[in-house]
């Protein structure tokens, strides 16, 4: 599950560590980078740390102030308690868990 991410160009930000940088982070980045929209439904974040300076205060992209379900599983919180429970009671339904 651990993999890397990569960001090279013009307006990349050279020599800096993405901690915490997940797969789904990739696609609402790449919009943010052609300057369009990121939409509220998209899981991920845009990998702000990777872009430059300039870049930011050129085109200031969005980031959202909920953690979205993606980035909260790669911050190894993948679900509430609640949420939690609930998986457990449909898989022992399903027959799964004893």
């Amino acid at each position: 599950m651990d993999g890397m991410i990569l960001m090279a160009g013009p307006d990349a930000k050279y020599e800096t560590r993405l901690q915490g940088a997940s797969i789904v982070d990739v696609a609402p980045t790449v919009l943010a980078l052609l300057g369009l929209h990121v939409p509220d439904w998209m899981d991920g974040k845009v990998l702000v740390a990777g872009m430059s300076e300039e870049f930011l205060a050129r085109s200031s992209p969005a980031v959202p102030d909920e953690e979205s379900p993606a980035s909260k599983q790669a911050k190894g919180r993948p679900y509430t308690e609640a949420e939690e429970a609930e998986i457990t009671k449909r898989l022992a339904d399903l027959g799964y868990l004893e």
